[in-house]
Formats: C-alpha cells, structure tokens, sequence
C-alpha cells in the first residue's frame, strides 16, 4: 500500500513541479513574480499544516490514508485550476 501511495504521489509531484516551471518560464515578468511569491507561501504554508496535523493527529495507517487523500485533493486542484481559468 505504502509503494504505491508513494509511486502515485511522487509522480504527480514531478508532473505539477514541471508544469509550475514551464509556467513560470513562459508566464510575464510581473506575473512571475506574483505566481512564484505565491507558490512558496502555499507550497511552505500546506507542507507545514499537512506535517503538523499528520504527526500530531494520526498514526499508522491512518496517517498514510490522509496523506494520500491530501495528495489526490492537490492533484485535482492543480488539474483543474487551469480548466476554471480558461471558464
């Protein structure tokens, strides 16, 4: 079970990471900028939350369940935050 949480969630971190980049890349200065302080205050700021509640709230399998569910829960965000965009 651990294998494939790991496999699922480390792929989608890969795929989200060269999407962010490649928007970043492309994007205008000014929207750069905003986009990439916003990324790091989110990225640092959910990373944070999702340790502290994790390891202070839940343990064993349970833990595993809801990391994995915060990780589907940011993958479909991501996938769809572009759809919304061009609605």
């Amino acid at each position: 079970m651990l294998l494939l949480v790991a496999t699922v969630n480390g792929f989608g971190i890969f795929v989200e990471a060269v999407y962010v980049i490649l928007f970043l890349v492309y994007a205008p200065k000014n929207m750069r900028v905003k986009t990439g302080i916003l990324v790091g205050i989110v990225d640092v700021g959910f990373l944070a939350a999702a340790i502290v509640v994790t390891q202070l709230a839940l343990e064993g399998e349970t833990r595993i369940g809801a990391i994995g569910s915060m990780r589907c829960g940011l993958n479909i965000i991501m996938y769809g935050s572009p759809l919304a965009a061009m609605v």
